[in-house]
């Protein structure tokens, strides 16, 4: 199946020449009956955490049906922070494996790199449209872009138990073996060293 869509980052959105009440609308139309949290997030908090700078909001707009001058469907969205992961209940095996060999890694209480805070497809696009595996790797292509600027090689996340099989094939693991109190999994990621020329 041939898709066609844009991505936009929110913020380039929030602007007098483009219709508010519209986006407004698109994003209270988005469905997320697996994870109503995120569905909660997109249409009553986004606007909010983009205007604020706590994340960075990506929109992915379906082009493919879309009229001309008509505001596209939001198929699928994911949003980007900063974050610092606290280390005081990791094992130091595992703080080895995620921090590396940066100086100093087992006093470290904390350590800095970027959360892929939300992420989600819309229920009424099915994977052919766009696969979560394909959402991820456009998730990371802003994140490599970020890290041109700015450095930094740890990726974080928290998912759902059913999901860390999907996360672990596209080289994410957990942090802890436990969830957190609403059951979520913290996994991460380490990026590969940019070459230097």
């Amino acid at each position: 199946m041939m898709t066609s869509y844009v991505i936009q980052q929110l913020g380039s959105m929030l602007n007098p020449k483009i219709n508010q009440k519209l986006l407004e609308q698109r994003l209270k139309e988005f469905c997320c009956s697996r994870d109503t949290q995120l569905e909660d997030f997109i249409h009553n908090k986004a606007i909010a955490y983009e205007a604020k700078g706590f994340s960075r909001i990506f929109i992915i707009l379906d082009t493919a049906t879309s009229k001309e001058n008509e505001m596209p469907k939001i198929a699928a969205f994911f949003a980007l922070a900063i974050t610092a992961t606290n280390y005081d209940n990791i094992s130091r095996s595992r703080k080895e494996k995620v921090l590396g060999s940066k100086p100093g890694r087992n006093t470290f209480k904390a350590f800095p790199g970027i959360l892929i805070a939300q992420l989600a497809r819309d229920d009424r696009y099915e994977s052919e449209y766009i696969d979560g595996e394909s959402l991820l790797r456009e998730c990371e292509h802003y994140i490599e872009l970020g890290r041109q600027y700015l450095g930094g090689r740890n990726i974080y996340l928290d998912c759902k138990k059913m999901l860390i099989k999907t996360y672990t094939k596209n080289g994410y693991r957990l942090l802890s073996d436990s969830s957190t109190p609403d059951g979520y999994y913290k996994m991460y990621k380490v990026l590969p060293e940019n070459e230097i020329t």
